[in-house]
């Protein structure tokens, strides 16, 4: 499905302590809006390898951070304590 120029993507919705693969392939990320505040881990790996890290410890806050940035080969995920969705495509 199209939407054009739309800023949109596909939810996943993470609960606290969330760690594993999102995607395979390339995409971006757009952002994570959080019920709960803490840190994520996010790795360009098409499945749940930390040897390529897109951003590590970032902090989350409760509510929307945007975080654009393009992956390659995958997204895995490690959330700590942090929960809420991921917005990517």
């Amino acid at each position: 499905m199209s939407l054009g120029n739309l800023p949109v993507g596909q939810p996943k919705v993470c609960s606290a302590s969330f760690s594993g693969n999102v995607k395979v392939g390339q995409g971006a990320v757009l952002g994570f809006y959080a019920s709960v505040a803490g840190t994520a881990s996010l790795y360009d790996d098409a499945a749940t390898g930390t040897s390529a890290p897109i951003g590590t410890a970032l902090v989350i806050n409760a509510g929307w951070n945007p975080f654009p940035v393009a992956f390659s080969a995958g997204l895995n995920l490690v959330l700590t304590t942090a929960a809420g969705t991921l917005i990517y495509v």
